[in-house]
């Protein structure tokens, strides 16, 4: 009787954990947004959510870094939120991604050099409550693979409004 009390506790449990969890998430915010990324690089920056755990985000921006035009495409994925008890209309996603990259600066004799790679972005979001927008900070490890293969780090924060 004892085994079964307990199990059905445990399940009671369970179930408020859960209830309570799915009532404390802040959804992101849906569709298309536009803003800002400062850092390396530095531009327009754009975002698509179809769903709340998953996004795609671009960039069209200036590399002061490597003196080039940049531009992005990844597929972002949620990880995990942190959520604050003392502040619980906020939170903060944890994210992680895939995605790719193009380098376009001047080279020799007025030609375009133009470097093609990958991008492996991990951040996190501050996700409001009462307004569709997100701040986010990111790194992301690039790997350049044509016509040089080479290693770089990159880092920004930025924001978006959703509309």
């Amino acid at each position: 009787m004892r085994i079964l009390s307990l199990t059905i506790l445990l399940a009671m449990t369970s179930e408020v954990a859960t209830a309570a969890e799915a009532r404390s998430r802040i959804e992101p915010p849906l569709g298309l947004g536009v803003g800002v990324i400062l850092g390396v690089p530095t531009g327009i920056s754009l975002g698509y959510r179809a769903n709340s755990r998953s996004h795609f985000d671009a960039a069209v921006a200036w590399s002061v870094t490597h003196d080039s035009m940049h531009l992005h495409v990844n597929y972002l994925f949620e990880l995990m939120q942190i959520v604050d008890p003392n502040a619980p209309m906020y939170q903060f996603p944890l994210y992680a991604g895939v995605g790719a990259r193009v380098q376009i600066s001047p080279g020799q004799k007025d030609e375009l050099y133009s470097l093609f790679g990958i991008r492996a972005p991990v951040g996190i979001t501050f996700l409001p409550q009462l307004a569709p927008f997100e701040v986010f900070a990111e790194i992301v490890p690039v790997m350049s693979l044509y016509p040089d293969t080479r290693v770089d780090i990159d880092g920004a924060i930025g924001a978006r409004y959703y509309f």
